[in-house]
């Protein structure tokens, strides 16, 4: 679809990302929904437009073996659970589908 938009307006894709047209697509979680790596527990992409945002303060709580989603009362853990990966940058991003968390992108907290 990215594709088709792009060669309609007669843009090449360079031109395109250069002027910021992929990530108005997808906004800020473009990097997610581009990638088909990102897989959720049920084995479906992670994210369409609108699904993936970064999480609010104090909506992902940490603990040793997981991670609770206050927006939505899900346990998180990654040995449990596809649907984990890193994320790009210092924050944690959700993706919903159907009301529940779909995949999660953890910051490396290492660093």
């Amino acid at each position: 679809m990215i594709a088709s938009l792009i060669a309609l307006a007669g843009l090449t894709p360079s031109l395109a990302a250069g002027m910021g047209l992929l990530t108005l697509v997808h906004g800020d979680a473009y990097w997610i929904q581009s990638d088909p790596r990102y897989m959720g527990t049920d084995g479906l992409h992670c994210c369409g437009v609108d699904d993936c945002r970064p999480a609010r303060k104090g909506e992902v709580i940490a603990f040793e073996s997981g991670y609770v989603i206050t927006s939505t009362g899900q346990v998180v853990r990654p040995d449990r659970n596809r649907g984990i990966y890193t994320s790009i940058d210092e924050r944690f991003w959700l993706c919903f589908w159907k009301g529940h968390v779909r995949c999660m992108f953890v910051p490396n907290l290492t660093q």
